[in-house]
């Protein structure tokens, strides 16, 4: 690392500023990071006004752009790359740095193929942002069949071992890449790649993907005069924070829902979810067959069984677990939720005494 930039490392002051916007995959990087290191006390998050006319915020970045950190001393680092090294590295214990030798060569190339379909869908989204009239359909169709390749290339690329384990660069930028299907309801690239689907929903329900989720892109004229009555059967199951298996049903990604989603949730015999809330949001839940026990509360000590027939509901900000009381039976419910997200925005909770003492 540059010597100057190493000194500022050593810096302790919690005194930065991270400019970003909330679509932007790039500035989504960055923030990710911030979760990931434990910055979030000593980097303040502002949503910078860009391309719009004499904004205060090219006072700050003349060029506009996001990501873009004011350090503690007031050097300005733009660049995801730059700006995800140096949080990286604040600590004197980075854990995002590139391996050496030839793993370290592997994991750039595939930092490339993931930055590349990152850069095109960017592109195909600023296109989409000009009015009708100002568009270039060559731009559009380019920048489509680009994406199409390069998700053909990842479902065979998703085996790689980096693409597993500890998280890195590489997966956080083909992620942050995948998550732009909630800005551009035309890129569905989820039809015919499972191994993608089930890589994906796995790393955005982390709770620094979940934190970050790129707002879903209000609906256009010409989508709103394509919706159509949706029929769809759940076929594919994604492992939740609270390690249970949901079953994906109505959503933004699968329907283009803008305020619903619907799924339905497995506590398998015995088990429990793990102790949670919901984030900015409110749950309904239907009980379709078992009987489940739902503790809550701050220590957990209030409780509610339901049993195949009865409703559910479950307010923001209220710490629960959900506990299947069979040994031999599964327990399966339908939870909807105001927000039409496939993963839950959840927080762990941690209960120092639980009321029965467990």
């Amino acid at each position: 690392m540059h010597r100057a930039l190493r000194a500022r490392t050593r810096a302790t002051t919690p005194d930065m500023k991270l400019y970003i916007t909330p679509g932007s995959p790039y500035a989504r990087m960055a923030r990710i990071v911030v979760l990931e290191k434990g910055l979030a006390s000593r980097v303040e998050v502002i949503v910078a006004k860009t391309r719009v006319a004499n904004s205060p915020y090219y006072g700050i970045n003349p060029s506009g752009r996001v990501p873009y950190l004011v350090c503690d001393d007031g050097t300005g680092l733009e660049d995801s790359p730059l700006i995800c090294l140096y949080l990286d590295h604040l600590d004197g214990n980075p854990k995002f740095d590139f391996p050496a030798g030839v793993e370290g060569t592997e994991a750039r190339r595939l930092e490339a193929l993931a930055r590349s379909l990152v850069d095109g869908l960017s592109v195909w989204s600023r296109e989409l942002a000009r009015p009708q009239n100002e568009r270039s359909p060559g731009v559009i169709q380019h920048e489509t069949e680009r994406a199409r390749r390069m998700i053909d290339l990842w479902e065979a690329e998703i085996a790689n071992p980096l693409m597993r384990g500890r998280l890195n660069i590489v997966q956080i930028t083909l992620a942050c890449g995948l998550g732009l299907e909630a800005r551009n309801p035309d890129f569905r690239w989820r039809p015919g790649h499972p191994k993608l689907c089930e890589w994906f929903d796995e790393i955005a329900a982390r709770p620094s993907f979940t934190a970050t989720a790129p707002p879903n892109a209000p609906p256009t004229p010409a989508h709103a005069a394509e919706r159509t009555v949706q029929a769809l059967r759940p076929d594919r199951a994604v492992m939740t924070q609270q390690r249970l298996p949901y079953f994906i049903g109505i959503s933004g990604q699968t329907v283009g829902a803008n305020g619903l989603s619907m799924h339905i949730v497995v506590i398998p015999p015995g088990a429990r979810a793990e102790p949670h809330m919901h984030i900015g949001y409110e749950t309904g839940i239907y009980v379709l067959e078992g009987r489940v026990r739902t503790r809550w509360g701050h220590r957990l000590e209030h409780e509610v069984v339901s049993e195949a027939g009865d409703f559910l509901f479950v307010p923001p900000g209220v710490p629960h677990e959900a506990i299947n009381l069979s040994a031999t039976a599964t327990a399966r419910a339908v939870v909807a939720r105001n927000d039409p997200a496939e993963q839950d925005k959840v927080e762990p909770y941690n209960v120092v005494a639980p009321a029965d003492g467990r």
